[in-house]
């Protein structure tokens, strides 16, 4: 199916999360739903990096890391957090220390 890359996905989660100021390993990857249809999923190559809970946050925006961002701050996140992933991914980029920020 058109959009699928299950091997990044894959690479993508097995890092840390990319939040800002969280350590945690990733859960799976978000894929943002900013710029896709309704009731469609964003390429796999735009799936972010982030831990269960940053993951549950960032739907919400009520609680944890994400709290008070609104959503122009995640949308920024997000695109910025995938071309860097992209980026990487295709330098062969493969280790904690330059994979993700601290």
């Amino acid at each position: 199916m058109a959009g699928e890359d299950p091997s990044y996905v894959l690479w993508v989660g097995s890092g840390r999360c990319m939040a800002p100021g969280c350590q945690n390993m990733s859960g799976p990857p978000h894929h943002p739903r900013h710029g896709v249809g309704m009731s469609l999923r964003a390429h796999d190559h735009r799936v972010v990096a982030l831990c269960v809970g940053c993951h549950a946050s960032i739907h919400s925006l009520t609680w944890g890391r994400f709290k008070g961002w609104v959503r122009q701050q995640v949308r920024d996140f997000l695109d910025q957090a995938a071309e860097k992933l992209q980026s990487q991914y295709k330098q062969g980029v493969n280790d904690d220390e330059n994979y993700f920020p601290k």
